[in-house]
């Protein structure tokens, strides 16, 4: 089965009992890192000894390749940097499960047979078919609903109210004259907004004679008969007290 091509990211920590190849001093140690062709180097930890300390971060572009090689070296300015030990990690285990910690043990000596100490590391890998993985569909549900905000208009301060037309069952009807005597005619008052509706005065007040406004005629008026009345309707005098 060919293995899936991914970034492996490599965190280099700390290095534990390892060989110390200064006889005056403490030594410099760093690690050199290599994936196939891809080569990397650590910082060197001055006076790191036998445990130093690196906690650095490097990245690999893999595809076909499954171990990480790593060099254990001591810098040294007079002179060639000694070698202090190697290691080999298998990236397998990280490429299945996506995280791996490993304590990679350190082989020295001319034959490469003796472990002294170990080098902590933290592996990650990310395949490249999840940066191209779909995302999920969104549904209707992912969109709130959002209802228009309702919007009042007022009329300006100052500004004449707008003309209401009255119905004709707002309106009062106008009797006709009868005669001499007493006007029966009423006209209600328009009001705007709102409309107040006036008592009808009490009885025998406010008019020129001792009756109220005078109810609608039921008949159809006809033509003027002599004397200057309609006929069906039958004016009422007023009544003089002495």
């Amino acid at each position: 089965m060919p293995l899936e091509p991914g970034t492996l990211r490599v965190r280099l920590e700390f290095a534990k009992d390892i060989k110390d190849c200064d006889i005056f001093g403490r030594q410099d140690p760093y690690v050199r890192l290599r994936v196939g062709d891809q080569q990397r180097q650590s910082k060197v930890c001055k006076n790191g000894g036998t445990r130093p300390v690196w906690n650095e971060t490097f990245e690999f572009i893999i595809s076909h390749e499954n171990t990480i090689d790593m060099e254990l070296m001591d810098a040294d300015k007079m002179s060639y940097d000694d070698v202090i030990g190697r290691c080999a990690v298998s990236i397998s285990k990280v490429r299945e499960h996506g995280r791996d910690n490993v304590h990679a043990p350190v082989v020295s000596g001319k034959k490469n047979n003796k472990q002294r100490g170990f080098i902590s590391l933290q592996l990650e890998f990310k395949p490249h078919s999840s940066n191209t993985r779909p995302g999920p569909h969104p549904t209707s549900a992912s969109y709130p609903l959002t209802l228009p905000t309702p919007m009042y208009c007022f009329p300006a301060t100052g500004a004449a109210p707008p003309h209401t037309a009255m119905t004709p069952s707002q309106q009062q009807p106008v009797w006709p004259h009868t005669g001499p005597g007493c006007t029966y005619s009423y006209t209600h008052p328009v009001h705007q907004h709102p409309v107040h509706q006036h008592p009808l005065q009490p009885y025998g007040h406010g008019y020129g004679c001792s009756y109220g406004p005078m109810p609608p005629a039921t008949t159809t008026p006809s033509a003027p008969e002599a004397g200057g009345f309609a006929s069906g309707i039958h004016p009422t005098w007023p009544v003089v007290r002495t």
